[in-house]
């Protein structure tokens, strides 16, 4: 079994990064979303935002 002490500041960190990488805003959209097709590395990324604010209790 693997313990994981979680860094809150080091996740929204990333979180931050990820929302400037990707250009989305506060509800986790692009702005051009609607007219293109999401890639593999996007996909993952929204994952990883998922799971982010779940730990953190955002969702």
């Amino acid at each position: 079994m693997e313990i994981w002490i979680i860094d809150r500041d080091e996740l929204r960190a990333e979180r931050e990064e990820l929302y400037r990488k990707w250009e989305l805003d506060e509800r986790e959209f692009a702005p051009i979303e609607a007219w293109r097709d999401l890639d593999e590395d996007e996909y993952c990324a929204r994952e990883a935002l998922a799971d982010i604010s779940f730990v953190l209790g955002d969702r």
